[in-house]
């Protein structure tokens, strides 16, 4: 069952992590300011390392948007985050990762 994670934030925002494997299934970064605003999506990883899931150092002209609809994993020690330099709202949507059975029992 998919279902939205969204907000606005004008400097850094995390997501919280879940406990279960989950797909992002398409997000979208909305410029709020009267300015062009800075944006960089990350996926982090348990270790720390930030691994982008949106094009680095992307900039976006007042009104507009970034908007990515393919499939991304996010494991269950990943969280998402958000780095920007001026007011944007954010909507990602996640969805369960089915569970898959292991038919030899590895």
């Amino acid at each position: 069952m998919a279902f939205p994670l969204k907000g606005n934030t004008s400097t850094n925002w995390q997501s919280p992590s879940y406990n279960l494997p989950m797909w992002i299934n398409g997000f979208s970064i909305v410029n709020k300011t009267v300015g062009v605003v800075g944006v960089d999506v990350y996926l982090i990883a348990a270790d720390s390392s930030e691994n982008w899931i949106a094009a680095y150092g992307m900039s976006i002209c007042p009104g507009n948007m970034y908007y990515q609809n393919r499939s991304i994993p996010l494991l269950a020690t990943e969280t998402i985050k958000v780095v920007t330099n001026g007011s944007v709202d954010y909507n990602f949507t996640l969805d369960n990762m089915p569970i898959v059975s292991n038919e030899y029992n590895l």
